[in-house]
């Protein structure tokens, strides 16, 4: 699926490639986090782990799953002009580790202030932090690299250059 602007125009014009990023986003963190989910109910079914692990280690593994699909499809196009792989997993890594953070503290709090089910406070902490983590991925994981004379670019604009009518 080709993200360019011009061949989904009747998307949002330039925007397109943005609103396929964040709908194919949406379809990988959904069967991510299906993924996640079934790890939880397995593991919760047994009982030698606390709550807090095995909805770590399932968050964890989906953070992996995450970075492999998302790197190839959602974000290739930025990823082929910035950082080397392993830059770019940390970086994923990194972001995401924010988001899990919030995904387990929420979902360890619904577990035990409302004793949700696992799998229900799971679900609920996922959807939260899906805004949280698109955010943080295209705006940091997968920024471009800054070239050295960027910063003064900016400072160089002049107004008679900027088309005002078609920004």
């Amino acid at each position: 699926m080709s993200t360019e602007p011009t061949q989904l125009h009747w998307l949002g014009g330039r925007h397109a490639d943005e609103i396929i990023r964040i709908v194919v986003f949406l379809v990988i963190g959904g069967t991510v986090a299906l993924g996640n989910l079934v790890c939880v109910w397995l593991l919760s079914h047994q009982h030698f782990l606390p709550y807090v692990v095995y909805v770590t280690i399932a968050t964890e593994l989906s953070i992996f799953a995450s970075f492999l699909l998302n790197d190839r499809v959602t974000f290739r196009s930025l990823a082929i002009h910035g950082r080397v792989w392993y830059l770019r997993f940390f970086r994923f890594h990194s972001a995401a580790a924010v988001g899990a953070i919030v995904t387990v503290t929420i979902s360890t709090t619904l577990y035990h202030a409302i004793h949700l089910r696992p799998v229900i406070a799971q679900f609920i902490a996922i959807t939260i932090a899906t805004a949280l983590n698109f955010s943080m991925h295209r705006f940091w994981t997968y920024r471009g690299l800054r070239e050295p004379g960027a910063l003064q670019n900016l400072v160089d604009v002049h107004p008679e250059t900027i088309d005002w009518v078609n920004p």
